[in-house]
């Protein structure tokens, strides 16, 4: 549908903290918690997919577990990052890639009772040899990027939020990191610009067709 959108966070979960203020995935969550609670959102509330790491699961998951019941209670999509997030996925063997997507397939598995739909490689880097790979092991997957990556480190959160909103279109993947300040304080505006504008962030499983390839390198 042209009124959806899919605002999707790689890296998760996030436990940051900065100056005492609590930032990362558990603020973004705060926010959207908070919004879905009134009544412009209730009828259609916020979702998004997270893209999360597996080290960053199982160190939630000793320092603050309930956040993936967030996640889930949340009606978010949880999708596979890796479980290492390697800075050059697309040099590893076969097998050192099969084993990353695995590995954190089966955490995501065993945490919520269900396979991950989509994964991303880190950095968007991925051969196609890994791709077919990938696939074969993995049938039920599709590999995801994105349409948009708007972050700067020079924006400032009403500066990111301005470039989002104006962008948006209908059936479109953005990429986004909650660990960034500057998105994190400018997640409200988006998530209110993108309503005045008549989107509806959905889950990435929730758009039509298959998610885009752009953003991906090494192809």
């Amino acid at each position: 549908m042209s009124d959806r959108i899919a605002l999707t966070f790689d890296d998760d979960p996030k436990i940051t903290q900065d100056d005492s203020v609590p930032t990362g995935t558990s603020e973004l969550l705060r926010v959207v918690e908070e919004l879905n609670q009134t009544p412009p959102y209730q009828k259609r509330p916020i979702r998004l997919t997270f893209f999360v790491v597996g080290v960053n699961v199982e160190k939630m998951l000793s320092l603050e577990p309930q956040l993936i019941t967030r996640m889930v209670m949340g009606g978010h999509e949880i999708a596979n990052h890796s479980h290492s997030h390697p800075n050059h996925f697309h040099r590893l063997s076969v097998d050192q890639a099969l084993e990353e997507v695995g590995k954190n397939h089966d955490l995501i598995q065993h945490l919520l009772g269900r396979e991950s739909r989509f994964f991303r490689p880190p950095y968007g880097l991925i051969s196609q040899p890994l791709i077919d790979a990938i696939l074969r092991e993995f049938p039920r997957y599709q590999i995801a990027g994105w349409h948009r990556h708007d972050e700067k480190d020079s924006y400032t959160a009403a500066q990111l939020s301005r470039v989002v909103v104006q962008q948006a279109q209908g059936n479109q993947v953005v990429l986004l990191h909650g660990w960034y300040k500057s998105t994190l304080w400018a997640m409200r505006s988006i998530f209110q610009g993108l309503r005045d504008r008549g989107f509806y962030a959905v889950t990435m499983g929730d758009l039509a067709g298959k998610p885009p390839l752009g953003g991906l390198k090494g192809l």
